[in-house]
């Protein structure tokens, strides 16, 4: 979770209890968000292509679920959007999982996604004005906890 909160944590200086939030996805990465979210006191909103499997992830962090096209659903979730699916990634590079929702320009918007560094997700955000924080920094800082835990030692400064 750390590697997750890191990224986020700079951004925002601290996570406040209530933020609105919400996460794309219902999977194994989207569990470990929505964790790490609630144990801050967050109850994010999450979407998801299969409803059934976002109100059951939602149901075990006492949230909301929806599907990806209930976007009116995110007003009042949308100070924080995390995208958690594999969407946008390389090779299928020009997926948006959520085409219809509109950026204001207020909106911290997180994808998951490494590889493109810039996913069409986050440059539409960014575009809008929006700051946007790109999955490899997660996966940066997941590297140094995992080369500090296996070697004891700090991650070598690049």
């Amino acid at each position: 979770m750390e590697g997750f909160l890191n990224p986020l944590l700079r951004r925002l200086g601290e996570i406040r209890p209530g933020l609105g939030a919400t996460v794309i996805g219902a999977g194994g990465a989207a569990r470990a968000v929505v964790c790490a979210l609630a144990r801050s006191g967050v109850r994010p909103l999450i979407l998801n292509r299969s409803v059934q499997r976002a109100r059951g992830l939602a149901e075990d962090f006492g949230c909301r679920g929806g599907g990806l096209d209930q976007v009116e659903l995110i007003q009042g979730h949308n100070e924080l959007i995390v995208q958690t699916t594999s969407v946008g990634m390389e090779p299928a590079v020009e997926g948006d999982p959520l085409p219809d929702y509109r950026f204001n320009g207020s909106e911290l918007v997180y994808d998951l996604v490494y590889k493109p560094q810039l996913t069409v997700f986050l440059k539409r955000a960014e575009a809008a004005g929006c700051t946007v924080i790109p999955g490899r920094e997660m996966l940066d800082r997941q590297a140094e906890i995992q080369f500090k835990l296996f070697t004891g030692q700090d991650y070598p400064p690049c």
